[in-house]
């Protein structure tokens, strides 16, 4: 009896694993996810740039009036959610999380530094792959 439920358990794991996945929705068009790049990539630059030259409260204040203004002007931000190629949705991920340490004033460990480094890596080489063409 052992036997025949675990036939009859393999059978139905061998046929979902066989079964085509869900694809869900298309993925963003290239330039989308090249764009949503970029904009981390310049964010990220950005916080850098603020949490390294320690503003008083007023010079703050001020910097966000003047940010709300280059945003008013700007286009909209990308999705960040969108469904990107797998090794950009990966880098994407990465540079969120760096985003979010970096807003939370936390430090930047080891594991994400090196992290970090790698999906940088992988983004330069998809762009440089891309060099301006839209990969598949």
């Amino acid at each position: 009896m052992m036997t025949i439920r675990c036939a009859a358990v393999l059978a139905a794991a061998l046929a979902a694993a066989a079964a085509p996945a869900a694809e869900g929705p298309p993925p963003a068009a290239w330039d989308d996810q090249a764009r949503s790049m970029l904009y981390l990539i310049m964010d990220l630059s950005s916080i850098n740039a603020i949490n390294g030259i320690n503003l008083t409260r007023e010079q703050a204040l001020r910097l966000r009036a003047l940010a709300q203004q280059v945003e008013a002007a700007s286009p909209a931000r990308p999705d960040l959610k969108a469904r990107f190629r797998p090794d950009l949705a990966e880098v994407r991920d990465t540079y969120l999380e760096l985003q979010g340490v970096l807003l939370a004033g936390r430090e930047v460990g080891e594991t994400l530094e090196k992290k970090v480094m790698a999906a940088r890596g992988t983004e330069s080489a998809v762009m440089r792959l891309a060099g301006g063409a839209r990969p598949a």
